[in-house]
Order: structure tokens, then sequence, then C-alpha cells
């Protein structure tokens, strides 16, 4: 039914995923997001995720996109490299309590802050606002520890902690950390550990 292609930052070939049956990833991304996170539609979400929206066939924009369809918001929708709307449209669903999810591949959610030039949190009220980290650099800059991503994170948005997604073309499920670093996996995966010298 449909064919999902990596994003390709880990070597020259880009893997593929010919998926059968979509219903099954559906059915898996849809309830391991209210495991995590609830209702959908208590959300609205905001994505930006410019390198997988431009590669095509992302498994990832598959999931977000049908993730902003059930919001039943009007709000919630993709932004590529339309900083200054993103920002615009923060602020204005805070004045409206909204519950906010800003799910954004890591670079993006930098260059995003660099090009606003936000530093310190003040244009951002911490409540109701998730930020959600995926995807690295891709290739588009510097690597950084976890720790050091997330502690610029914070303190440019205000928030007190950085949740992350973490996702694979080849996998079909995500794990979600909520803040605290540590990877929490749905109860259909099934993590097994292997010694990588002994095959």
């Amino acid at each position: 039914q449909v064919i999902f292609k990596s994003s390709g930052t880990t070597g020259m070939q880009t893997s593929q995923h010919f998926v059968t049956d979509v219903s099954m990833y559906e059915n898996s991304y849809l309830k391991g997001f209210s495991k995590f996170y609830g209702n959908i539609e208590d959300y609205v979400i905001l994505a930006l995720l410019p390198s997988y929206q431009e590669q095509g066939n992302s498994s990832l924009i598959y999931m977000v996109s049908d993730l902003i369809a059930k919001t039943n918001n009007p709000h919630s929708g993709f932004y590529l490299y339309n900083y200054q709307d993103l920002l615009l449209k923060i602020q204005e669903l805070q004045s409206k309590d909204s519950n906010i999810l800003l799910i954004g591949v890591t670079f993006a959610l930098l260059d995003f802050l660099d090009d606003m030039k936000i530093i310190d949190g003040k244009l951002f009220s911490r409540d109701k606002l998730f930020v959600m980290e995926t995807g690295g650099m891709k290739g588009k800059r510097k690597e950084m520890i976890r720790e050091e991503l997330h502690a610029i994170l914070c303190k440019s948005f205000g928030v007190y902690s950085i949740h992350s997604e973490y996702g694979m073309t080849e996998l079909l499920s995500q794990a979600y950390s909520l803040g605290n670093g540590i990877f929490e996996c749905p109860n259909w995966m099934n993590i097994l550990i292997r010694d990588t010298e002994d095959a």
C-alpha cells in the first residue's frame, strides 16, 4: 500500500519499508500516542519537520499528518521555514490557553530559535507548551549530546523539560521520552539486548 523511506543520514542509501497494510502502522502510532499523551483532540500540533517534508515518503510525516488531522483543530499544521508565522501561532495559542505540542526535527528547532533570536524563553509561557524533538541534526548542524541540546531548548522555550520521539522507518512504532531522557515503549515493542561482538 505504501513505501516508506528512511532519512538516509546514517549512510548514502536510504532503506525502504514496503508496507502491505498501512492500517497496522496507523493503529500502532495512534495507540502509542494515546498511551503517552492521552486524547489527541486535547492538543494543537505544530510540526517543524522540513527535511522530512522535502524528502517525501517519510513514515514520520505520514504519522504527524494523521495526528494533525485527528486533532480536529484548524490551528494544527506544518511549518516549513516560515518561522515568523510559527512564533505568532504559538503566542496566539498560548493566549487561548491551548495545549500545544510542537514537534520538530532537532536542527529545525535550533534554526527557528536562531532565526527569531530567541534565547531566554520570555516570548513563551511554559504552561501547556510541550516541545518534542525528533530526528537529530540530519547533517545540517554539528551533533551535540542530548543533555546539552535539551538545556538550550529548555532555556529558549522557557520550559522545564523537552520531550523526545524516536521512531524508525523499519519499526512502525515509536518510543517517547516525556522529559527525563529515558525512552519508554508501548507494550508491543520488545527490546532485545545483544552483544555486537557475538553474532
